[in-house]
């Protein structure tokens, strides 16, 4: 993994337009989860691919969409691309 590339929480949630608190809360639900986690800090990085997978989640949730089923969705598409 290149490390460079690799971007915090606090970049992710202002790219997206989101809170910190909301990324780590859909990771500790394991729906939206980073690509790398410290295990000593706790810190998380996430890759600009993954941009377009936290878009669909704000999206979904801005349409009231429930976590769960969003997390059904992302397996689904997960199952689909192989991403």
């Amino acid at each position: 993994m290149n490390c460079k590339n690799l971007m915090k929480v606090g970049e992710v949630a202002e790219i997206a337009n989101i809170s910190k608190k909301q990324l780590r809360h859909y990771d500790q639900m394991g729906v939206f989860c980073p690509a790398y986690k410290d295990p000593e800090t706790g810190y998380r990085d996430y890759t600009e691919e993954q941009l377009r997978e936290i878009f669909l989640v704000r999206d979904l949730r801005f349409l009231g969409i429930q976590m769960n089923e969003i997390a059904t969705i992302l397996t689904d598409c997960h199952n689909i691309y192989d991403v």
